[in-house]
């Protein structure tokens, strides 16, 4: 199995300051979602076969944000991620992206960008969900709202870090247990 990250779970993975996001289905700041991620990417990376892809245009929006002294650590962590991959943006992803487009265009006529979103932001994403597709994912992680409403209109899911499990030593937490204390008047002779 293939899935994409974009760059809100590339943030969240490398900037330990990064703010979690809000969960769109109850309104609440994510909990743990750096845990939750790391989580996911030491599981999923796991067994052979299932490959993360890092889409060049998420990974430019993740390396703006970076200091330039950081960036060859930032791509050695990905390159050590087992089945991880960075896929550019290649001329397979701009035809993907061009039928996509055109697809849309048949539907309504003519691309509507939405109003909370730059052009330039709305083509991001759209590369984002072609190079996913061409590279055979079924799944992008990310918090986006607009890449997940672009994603969904071609058969990709988007899953948002508050869907993302914790690990079961994270969900379990820590107990102190206190010895419970024994009565002399109920101890029998």
């Amino acid at each position: 199995m293939t899935v994409a990250l974009d760059a809100s779970m590339l943030i969240l993975l490398f900037d330990a300051h990064a703010k979690a996001p809000v969960d769109a289905s109850t309104g609440v700041v994510v909990s743990h979602a750096q845990e939750r991620l790391r989580h996911f990417l030491n599981t999923y990376s796991r067994p052979k076969g299932s490959q993360i892809i890092i889409p060049t245009p998420a990974l430019s929006e993740f390396l703006v944000r970076a200091k330039p002294e950081h960036i060859p650590e930032y791509l050695g962590q990905l390159q050590r991620i087992r089945g991880c991959h960075i896929a550019p943006f290649s001329s397979r992803a701009a035809i993907e992206l061009a039928e996509m487009l055109r697809a849309l265009l048949s539907e309504g006529g003519r691309l509507r960008k939405l109003e909370s979103e730059t052009r330039a932001k709305a083509k991001f994403d759209q590369q984002i969900v072609a190079i996913a597709k061409v590279e055979g994912a079924t799944t992008i992680y990310s918090d986006d709202v607009g890449l997940k409403n672009f994603a969904a209109r071609f058969a990709i899911e988007t899953i948002g870090i508050a869907q993302l499990p914790l690990s079961p030593d994270s969900a379990r937490g820590s107990l102190t247990l206190e010895p419970p204390i024994i009565r002399e008047d109920n101890v029998e002779d």
